[in-house]
């Protein structure tokens, strides 16, 4: 026999759909075009130019590996983070995507990316990515809690420092073991090609 649920989906739906128009009706009176907002706006393309101007071009699907899996990395972070409530957003640039997207798919992987790209050997990479987290724990997030952009509801700053430190090391190594894979197939290729 089939158990009822405790919560209907229709109930989860109508709950669901209150919380949309709600943040929909907060974003577009209280948020689109505000200071912060433009804040965002002129963040992301600060350092998207910054990216471009700084890029190693020699290098560039490699970084932009790096970019990429940082990027997705802190999405998957934020989105978990925000779920559980361990923090909200007042400021988005777009109401109906949860995370904070200028820092999840813009600042964080600029940064990492031009760390990445700069630091080459293991040392200074690990120092660099300690600097990054530390400006990233005890500056940028309180200055945006400061602005209102982001609140701590259960979450503490200093949880944010070991999870930066981890993201760069475990990408930089992640990076590194991808691209020792491609150069064994590109060898074993080459040695199958010279054999014939």
């Amino acid at each position: 026999m089939k158990q009822q649920p405790s919560v209907s989906i229709q109930k989860l739906y109508d709950v669901k759909q209150q919380m949309f128009e709600a943040n929909y009706e907060r974003w577009v009176n209280d948020v689109l075009f505000t200071f912060n907002w433009w804040l965002l706006i002129i963040l992301t393309l600060v350092v998207i130019f910054i990216w471009l101007k700084a890029l190693d071009t020699s290098r560039l699907l490699e970084i932009l590996f790096v970019g990429l899996c940082i990027g997705i990395l802190a999405t998957i972070l934020d989105v978990t983070g925000d779920s559980l409530s361990f923090w909200t957003y007042g400021y988005k640039v777009v109401q109906i995507i949860t995370p904070l997207n200028p820092v999840d798919l813009a600042v964080l992987p600029v940064a990492y990316m031009l760390i990445y790209q700069w630091f080459t050997k293991w040392k200074p990479y690990i120092w660099a990515t300690i600097a990054l987290a530390a400006i990233g724990t005890f500056v940028a997030e309180p200055v945006f809690e400061l602005l209102g952009i982001y609140h701590l509801n259960t979450w503490k700053f200093i949880y944010s420092f070991p999870i930066y430190i981890a993201m760069g090391i475990g990408i930089k190594a992640l990076t590194h073991k991808m691209m020792a894979i491609q150069r064994r197939a590109r060898s074993t290729k080459q040695g199958e090609e010279d054999a014939t």
